[in-house]
């Protein structure tokens, strides 16, 4: 309900309870035509670079500087062991701050030239 009202979820809880399977069974199954899903598991090697390229690669785009889904579709961005990404010497884990900046910011920029993309 909370997906198709456009709300950002978080699943927490303890290791082994299913989390996972009961996400992707609704996101597979649950969610209908319109939604489409991008996985991110992370990991202890997981950086900002492969977390914004995993979700730049399956964006379309919809008009110069906007990116998106297809017409008619939503995306779902599914991010598993959101808890792995290495502590930087700062503290900072980069993989959820470039996702932090995306839900905050409604986007992030271009790593080649700059240009923020509206997402």
């Amino acid at each position: 309900m909370l997906l198709n009202n456009n709300y950002h979820v978080m699943v927490a809880g303890q290791t082994g309870t299913g989390k996972t399977i009961n996400a992707n069974q609704l996101i597979t199954y649950g969610m209908g035509e319109t939604y489409q899903y991008i996985p991110i598991t992370f990991s202890a090697q997981t950086s900002a670079n492969q977390t914004q390229d995993s979700i730049d690669l399956k964006l379309e785009k919809i008009k110069r500087g906007v990116y998106g889904a297809p017409v008619g579709k939503k995306y779902i961005v599914f991010v598993d062991d959101l808890n792995m990404p290495k502590k930087e010497e700062f503290g900072a884990q980069p993989p959820i701050e470039i996702l932090r900046q995306f839900l905050d910011h409604k986007g992030w920029y271009n790593r080649k030239d700059q240009q923020f993309l509206r997402i």
